[in-house]
């Protein structure tokens, strides 16, 4: 039912012989959207590479009274293609240093590209000497799941989360996000050492969205190459980043939002975000 043949055997054995097969489906996907849910920090990141100009494939073997009768105008076709080359290697010599220098005509477009191929809902804001600002719209609290798998009498079962575990759950999903939004900002711009995320939570009234922060994150680069991934969301947004905002509702509460009013610079890009992006996760 799952990807993981011993997650599955784990499973069937404590939910034991009696529990029916449709039981057994909501168990495997709850546990599997948990798993996903906490583990968005996590994901493979691609570094982006110095790019070049593809070599070209070798020519076919032509006759010899072909090869003559081309060889005049093969010169000139060579000298023209190697122009062509010489010159698509200097553009891109000139993008790869540009976007090493942190060129924010560069580098803001090249994240919008890496975000959308990527399919996360991630804008660059600004860049300011080797500090991105992004921006990434998290989802509501309602709208992850309400039901919990847990062990009772040493058998698995589904209940409803408490708001204690609804609120942790959440917590997760807003740092992991964090961490994702930096881990490829920095894969992607190698002259970045920091990325600040700002969260953001926005609830549509009709035509009107109220937008707040959740939280203010600086990501640094040196810090997360050294920081352990097997470490709950959370934790690491605490113990390795640099918190600029992330105040929760009591120890284990909700994420307290920060008002927009109080990020004056980033309102109208943000509220623009808003507009751009109708879904939050895929």
């Amino acid at each position: 039912m799952s990807a993981d043949p011993v997650m599955d055997r784990t499973l069937s054995s404590a939910l034991g012989p009696s529990v029916t097969a449709e039981k057994a489906r909501r168990v495997f996907n709850l546990v599997s959207e948990h798993e996903t849910l906490t583990s968005l920090h996590r994901g493979p990141v691609e570094q982006t590479e110095r790019p070049s100009v593809p070599e070209e494939q070798p020519p076919g073997v032509r006759s010899l009274d072909g090869q003559r009768r081309r060889h005049d105008e093969g010169e000139e076709g060579s000298a023209t293609l190697a122009d062509d080359l010489t010159a698509q290697e200097q553009g891109l010599d000139a993008w790869w240093d540009a976007l090493c220098s942190n060129d924010h005509e560069t580098l803001l477009p090249h994240l919008s590209r890496t975000f959308q191929e990527l399919n996360l809902p991630v804008s660059p804001v600004s860049v300011v000497h080797d500090t991105v600002e992004l921006a990434v719209l998290t989802p509501g609290e309602h709208l992850l799941p309400r039901d919990t798998v847990g062990l009772v009498g040493g058998t698995l079962s589904i209940r409803m989360s408490t708001a204690a575990h609804r609120a942790w759950l959440h917590r997760q999903v807003v740092a992991g996000l964090t961490l994702s939004a930096a881990r490829h900002a920095l894969a992607a711009a190698p002259g970045l050492r920091v990325a600040r995320v700002h969260a953001i939570h926005a609830e549509h009234r009709g035509e009107v969205a109220d937008l707040s922060v959740l939280g203010v994150v600086d990501i640094d680069r040196d810090r997360l190459e050294t920081a352990d991934l097997d470490q709950d969301a959370e934790s690491l947004v605490l113990h390795d980043g640099a918190v600029r905002h992330w105040d929760t509702e009591g120890e284990h509460g909700t994420l307290r939002p920060r008002p927009l009013d109080d990020l004056p610079a980033l309102a109208p890009f943000l509220a623009r975000l808003c507009r751009a992006r109708g879904r939050i996760l895929a």
